[in-house]
């Protein structure tokens, strides 16, 4: 049994919290109900945690990956090349640099 793990940063408190409670019940809906997954994968394991305590960072390799998605969606965007793919339940941009 293979497991793909989910995760959703947004946040849970302040002005935005409604969004993020939002985010989290449709990623928890989509992992319990609606994610048609290719194999390996059997399942989606997803939790929404507390936000942590003190100074916590992402990794510099997680925040690399974002901006690299960020600058490729705003190229494809300017092209009118950012159409995505929502038919299996989840997002597949279908420029290959944004993927």
């Amino acid at each position: 049994m293979t497991r793909l793990r989910a995760a959703l940063v947004t946040p849970l408190t302040g002005s935005l919290a409604p969004f993020g409670y939002a985010s989290a019940t449709g990623l928890t809906l989509w992992a319990s109900y609606a994610a048609h997954l290719p194999s390996p994968w059997d399942g989606v394991d997803f939790d929404v945690r507390e936000a942590p305590e003190g100074d916590v960072r992402l990794v510099p390799e997680i925040l690399e990956q974002y901006q690299q998605f960020l600058a490729a969606l705003e190229i494809a965007a300017r092209k009118g090349d950012s159409a995505d793919d929502i038919t299996r339940g989840h997002s597949l941009m279908a420029n290959p640099d944004v993927r």
